[in-house]
C-alpha cells in the first residue's frame, strides 16, 4: 500500500542522482525551473481561418490547438507525465490538464478550475467538445465537487483547517489519500494551464503548487505582431505567442524537457498534424528530427 497509488505507478531503476533529488529539494517550489518560449503562430492562425471559414459551430480556437499539441507531445514524451510524492517518483496513469475559468468576465467574479483528460489517440476534432464542455462546467453557477470540499474545510476554525490540511498531506505522503479526492482535485494533474492571452494579458512566470501532483505550469500570453528577420535577412511581420513554463526538475532532466518543448512547438507550427492520430502524423519540416525527439 505504501508504494501503490490510484493515480500512478512508482518508477524504479532510475539513477541514484534522480532518486536523491526529492530529498535534497523536498518541495516543487525549490525544484522549479522556469523558461520562456516564443512560438510563431502565424501559420496556426491561418490554419484556424481556413478550418473555421465554413463552420458556424464547433469552431477551432488557438487554445484548442495548444492543448492538443501539449497532449500529443506529452503522450509521445511520457517522462513529462511523472510526479513526485513522498520523495518517490511516479509515472501517471492518465494525462489530465487543469485550467482556471472565470465564472464571469468581471473583477468580482469567482475564479474556479476544471480538469479534463486527454487520450493518446486524440486529434484536434476529438478534443474540441471536451474542452468546451469543461469551460462551460467551470462557468456554471453549480459548484464543482472540489469547490464544495474547499468551502467546507475553509469554514472550520483555523486550527481545525490546519489540522485537516496537515492530515491530508500525511495521507498523501503515504499513498493513503482517497482516490475519490484525487479524482476531483484539480491540482492532482499532469499540468495546470493559465490562458491569460484570452483576456489580452501577458503571460507571467507562475509558481508551482506544493499541494497536489502537478509538475508543470503553463502560462499562455497574448499573440503579438512582431518584426522578425527571415532566412534572407529581411524584416517580416510574424505573429508570436509567448508561453512561460514552470517545471519540477526532479521529474526529468532539462535536456529531455527541452526536446519535449521542441516537439510541442513543431505541432503548433504545423497544426494539420493534429488532425491525424499520432501514428499517422509526423512533423512536416523535419520527420527524422521528430522521430528522434518522440522516441528519445
Amino acid at each position: 500500500m505504501l508504494f501503490s497509488r490510484p493515480d500512478g505507478v512508482r518508477v524504479r531503476g532510475d539513477s541514484a542522482n534522480r532518486r536523491i533529488l526529492p530529498f535534497l529539494m523536498p518541495t516543487r517550489t525549490e525544484a522549479m525551473v522556469q523558461l520562456e518560449q516564443k512560438i510563431d503562430v502565424t501559420e496556426a492562425l491561418r490554419y484556424l481561418d481556413r478550418v473555421n471559414s465554413d463552420r458556424e459551430e464547433r469552431r477551432v480556437s488557438l487554445f484548442h490547438v495548444l492543448l492538443c499539441a501539449m497532449a500529443r507531445a506529452q503522450h509521445l514524451r511520457p517522462k513529462m507525465n511523472r510526479f513526485i510524492v513522498g520523495q518517490r517518483l511516479y509515472q501517471r496513469h492518465k494525462l489530465e490538464y487543469s485550467f482556471g475559468v472565470k465564472k464571469k468576465l468581471d473583477d468580482e467574479a469567482i475564479l474556479t478550475a476544471v480538469k479534463l483528460p486527454f487520450e493518446p489517440d486524440d486529434t484536434i476534432d476529438t478534443v474540441i467538445d471536451r474542452i468546451d464542455s469543461a469551460i462551460s462546467t467551470g462557468r456554471a453557477e453549480t459548484k464543482t465537487q472540489s469547490e464544495k470540499e474547499m468551502r467546507l474545510v475553509a469554514s472550520l476554525p483555523r486550527f481545525l483547517t490546519r489540522l485537516v490540511v496537515w492530515g491530508l498531506r500525511v495521507l498523501d505522503y503515504f499513498n493513503l489519500m482517497p482516490a475519490s479526492m484525487i479524482a476531483v482535485d484539480e491540482l492532482y494533474c499532469s499540468m495546470f494551464v493559465a490562458n491569460l492571452g484570452s483576456v489580452g494579458l501577458e503571460a507571467p512566470f507562475h509558481h508551482l503548487y506544493n499541494w497536489g501532483t502537478a509538475p508543470l505550469f503553463c502560462s499562455i500570453g497574448k499573440v503579438e505582431s512582431t518584426p522578425v528577420v527571415d532566412a534572407r535577412g529581411g524584416i517580416v511581420p510574424r505573429e508570436l505567442l509567448t508561453i512561460r513554463w514552470s517545471f519540477d526538475e526532479r521529474v526529468a532532466d532539462g535536456f529531455y524537457c527541452a526536446r519535449s518543448l521542441d516537439l510541442f512547438k513543431d505541432f503548433v507550427s504545423n497544426p494539420e498534424l493534429l488532425e491525424k492520430e499520432p501514428g499517422e502524423a509526423k512533423c512536416a519540416r523535419d520527420p527524422e528530427k521528430a522521430k528522434a525527439i518522440s522516441t528519445g
